[in-house]
């Protein structure tokens, strides 16, 4: 029941009734009680007549053993207090204001909640009325009162639930007026609107991830574009980074969701996986634990499917991170080298089909000191899991300036630093073979001569991992590495800059070797 305040009970052998005074209303509201006497004319009566000319009398609540015969008259009600007059468009030039006829915050919240009561209650009996109800749910959604939107999305959910996949004409139409309520400043809002599009969208609406994930085709260009501007909005984007915990766990269920039962789901992989993975690299741990347990879910052989998931997606997701490492807000940069991390790691050693595209990619990234340490830990993930044969035929050529004869020495260095950080990540036991040609790149290369101090350090990383790797099998490279490492700390005291870390290093290169020869 809804409480108001009491003022008069009135009762007949017909129906038994009572009268409120909503606070601050003018209007007379009516509440069926129940009764097994009530019959569709009085109800009909009840529903529809009006004590005044000022005042105005609604339906607000019906029992189970009632509802059908009430719906008839309770749905035109309910419509004729909560029309659409206009709507507001996508297009701010020309957005409209959406004039409500019933003015009170607290009547409109009361019709709301009595047709998610209907909605709960009438089960498979609100069919004949879906297009109404639709209406009333698409006006209601255009409200500015939070709990009015929070208890609207409550019954578009209902609604999605009890209609299913008979709501598919309507389904995407009420999915556009819930997406200016993803901004709302209150989470609870947020929280609710995402639930109603997540039913929304498996009752045929899977056209609208699009819209949510701005996707735009890039063989077809809208007309109006030509004329207007065309701005779409990430919506999932600005989910997956709100401030409130509570919304980006129901976002993360959601997108495990779809994944799961959307029969459109290979469709969407490639626009829904990214979501998934960013909640690896959440700040908060329970976000975390969600993202795996549904990767799990979503993959159906746990590991082995969420692998072969993200590997599928690989592609359409790294063409997309070379735009947002390059972006010019460090957030979105910071968000993306978290993404990639998370990422080479799901895919593992297939990430060589694309070894091209990631090396570029990261030679650049590692221009920024903001991610450069993010970078790092990427180059070292794809240490891990490339072969030294693969890397090193894409890397080497730029560095000797076989690729581009004319790079500058910033460029080669760049090379250099990220040679130096895929290493790192290389086990040893691979790297071993490969020292003598590294050697030879860098000995020969005017590089290790070079008084800039990026270029300077890399070269001794370089030393250092070579080292790492050192045996038997390449104790003649001995001489070559202590070759480089003397040209580095000589570049380093001609700019007069300390080479303490250069001559320590090239101090306990010298006693490790001495060891191993003795």
């Amino acid at each position: 029941m809804i409480f108001l305040q009491h003022s008069r009970v009135r009762n007949s052998r017909y129906y038994d009734c009572r009268h409120f005074s909503c606070h601050g209303a003018s209007d007379t509201v009516v509440v069926l009680c129940s009764t097994d006497s009530l019959t569709c004319g009085a109800a009909s009566e009840l529903v529809t007549r009006r004590p005044s000319f000022s005042q105005r009398c609604r339906l607000l609540q019906s029992i189970p053993g009632s509802v059908f015969p009430l719906l008839p008259y309770i749905v035109p009600v309910i419509s004729s207090r909560l029309p659409i007059k206009s709507l507001p468009t996508e297009d701010p030039a020309t957005k409209e204001e959406v004039r409500l006829v019933e003015k009170s915050e607290d009547l409109r919240l009361l019709l709301v909640t009595l047709l998610h009561e209907l909605l709960k209650r009438s089960k498979a009996m609100i069919h004949p009325f879906a297009s109404d109800v639709a209406t009333i749910l698409t006006a209601a959604a255009c409200d500015s009162n939070p709990e009015v939107l929070m208890k609207t999305f409550a019954a578009m959910t209902l609604f999605g639930e009890t209609c299913s996949m008979k709501l598919k004409p309507v389904a995407k139409q009420l999915i556009s007026v819930i997406l200016r309520s993803l901004s709302h400043n209150r989470h609870r809002v947020r929280v609710a609107a995402v639930r109603a599009i997540h039913r929304l969208v498996l009752c045929g609406a899977h056209e609208s991830i699009y819209d949510l994930t701005a996707f735009r085709d890039p063989n077809t260009v809208p007309i109006r574009a030509f004329y207007h501007p065309d701005p779409k909005t990430q919506y999932l984007a600005l989910l997956a980074g709100d401030r409130s915990i509570q919304v980006r766990e129901q976002l993360l269920r959601t997108v495990g969701s779809w994944l799961r039962e959307l029969d459109e789901r290979k469709e969407h992989e490639c626009r829904l996986v990214p979501y998934l993975l960013s909640g690896f690299t959440d700040e908060s741990p329970a976000v975390q634990d969600l993202a795996f347990q549904l990767m799990q879910e979503v993959g159906h052989q746990p590991c082995l499917g969420a692998r072969i998931l993200v590997r599928n997606c690989c592609s359409v997701m790294l063409h997309a991170l070379g735009g947002d490492l390059g972006a010019w807000t460090s957030g979105t940069k910071s968000l993306a080298a978290d993404f990639l991390h998370t990422m080479l790691l799901f895919v593992e050693e297939h990430i060589t089909m694309h070894l091209q595209q990631v090396v570029v990619m990261l030679m650049k990234a590692l221009k920024d000191p903001l991610i450069e340490k993010k970078v790092s830990d990427c180059a070292n993930v794809l240490g891990y899991f490339v072969d030294p044969t693969a890397y090193l035929l894409i890397i080497l050529p730029r560095i000797t300036g076989e690729l581009c004869s004319d790079a500058s020495v910033q460029q080669v260095g760049q090379a250099v630093k990220l040679l130096a950080c895929i290493m790192q990540g290389t086990p040893a036991s691979c790297l071993r073979n490969h020292i003598p040609k590294i050697c030879s790149v860098l000995s020969e290369s005017d590089l290790m001569k070079s008084i800039q101090l990026d270029v300077n350090q890399s070269i001794v990383a370089v030393a250092k991992e070579m080292v790492r790797a050192w045996s038997e099998q390449v104790k003649e490279e001995t001489i070559s590495i202590i070759w480089i490492l003397l040209n580095a700390a000589a570049a380093a005291d001609f700019c007069g800059r300390p080479a303490l870390e250069v001559r320590y290093f090239l101090r306990n290169v010298l006693i490790f070797s001495f060891q191993r020869n003795k």
